[in-house]
């Protein structure tokens, strides 16, 4: 029988670098725009990589004058400059490339037509 390797315990932020990261997301124009967003929804709402990664594109609307996103179902007001971050990227065009034809209905698509990203992919552009 082969012993099971114990795993690391989480690391954890402290609350310093959590909003510094957050920050970062909001406002480092180098990163990559998917990047800035699912890592501001991430740090801002707490939200997991797999629920972002599956996030429409509908799913930035204005209601009322303010931008929101519904996180389980409730429609949440976003602070203006993650609004502005998540429509600039929500209103991008799609890339060139074979699956332009298809109609994309999510905020973070995978190459293959119809299908969004992973959420295991998600967190490797996250990480690097």
């Amino acid at each position: 029988m082969v012993p099971l390797r114990p795993r690391p315990d989480p690391v954890s932020l402290d609350e310093d670098s959590h909003w510094e990261i957050l920050h970062q997301c909001l406002t480092d124009t180098a990163l990559p725009l998917d990047v800035r967003c699912s890592g501001a929804v991430l740090f801002l709402f707490g939200q997991e990589v797999t629920r972002i990664a599956a996030l429409p594109t509908d799913a930035v609307t204005v209601r009322n004058q303010e931008t929101v996103l519904p996180l389980d179902r409730v429609p949440i007001r976003l602070p203006a400059p993650l609004a502005r971050l998540l429509s600039e990227f929500a209103d991008q065009p799609q890339p060139p490339g074979w699956a332009t034809n298809y109609p994309n209905r999510w905020l973070f698509p995978a190459a293959e037509p119809g299908r969004h990203i992973t959420g295991s992919t998600l967190a490797r552009r996250l990480i690097d």
